[in-house]
C-alpha cells in the first residue's frame, strides 16, 4: 500500500532501503552521508525491511518528494500489540518540528479507517512530543496510553490511497 499527502510519500520498506534507514537510525546526520553505522543499526533496519508485509497492517517508509526524487524522513506503521492495533511513528531527528509526523499521521488515520479499524491505540511513554502529536491527530488520553476512535471519512480527506 502506498499513500500520498501534499509533501509525503508513504510506501513500503525495501532491502535496498536498509543502509539509508540504518544511517538515519544511527543519527541525526542524513542519511547520505558516508560515516560507519553502529552495527544493531543495521540489524535493526535489516529487520524491520525483512518483516512480511500485511495488508491490513501497514508498516511504511515516510520519504519527503523533493524535485529530485524522494528523502527518508521516518517511518509509521499499524502494529498489533496484544490484540489492539497502535499507531507507531518515528522521525529522524534532524526531520522533527516540521509537520511530517502529523502530516503521515492523518494519511495513516485515513488508511486504518478505509481498512474498516474503529480503534487505534498509542503509546506515548511520557514524551512530550508524541503527547501533542497524538493530541493533534485526535487522540483522547486515559491515563498511559491513547485511544482514538475512527469513523469513515465519506470524502476521502487530503490523502490519495493506492493500494499494491
Amino acid at each position: 500500500m502506498f499513500a500520498r499527502t501534499d509533501r509525503l510519500l508513504l510506501r513500503p520498506g525495501w532491502v535496498d532501503d536498509a543502509a539509508i534507514l540504518a544511517s538515519a537510525l544511527a543519527g541525526p546526520a542524513t542519511p547520505f552521508t558516508s560515516r560507519l553505522v553502529p552495527a544493531r543499526c543495521d540489524d535493526r533496519a535489516h529487520a524491520l525491511l525483512a518483516r512480511p508485509a500485511e495488508f491490513d497492517r501497514p508498516a511504511l517508509l515516510m520519504m519527503e518528494r523533493t524535485g529530485t526524487g524522494a528523502e527518508l524522513v521516518g517511518t509509521i506503521a499499524l502494529e498489533d500489540r496484544q490484540g489492539r492495533v497502535t499507531l507507531d511513528c518515528w522521525v529522524r531527528a534532524d526531520r522533527r518540528n516540521r509537520g511530517y509526523a502529523t502530516e503521515a499521521g492523518r494519511a495513516m488515520i485515513a488508511i486504518a479507517a478505509m481498512l474498516g479499524l474503529t480503534q487505534l491505540d498509542a503509546a506515548p511513554d511520557g514524551d512530550p512530543a508524541a503527547t501533542t502529536l497524538l493530541r493533534k491527530l485526535g487522540f483522547r488520553f486515559t491515563g498511559a496510553t491513547a485511544i482514538l476512535h475512527l469513523e469513515p471519512d465519506p470524502h476521502g480527506g487530503p490523502v490519495h490511497l493506492l493500494a499494491a
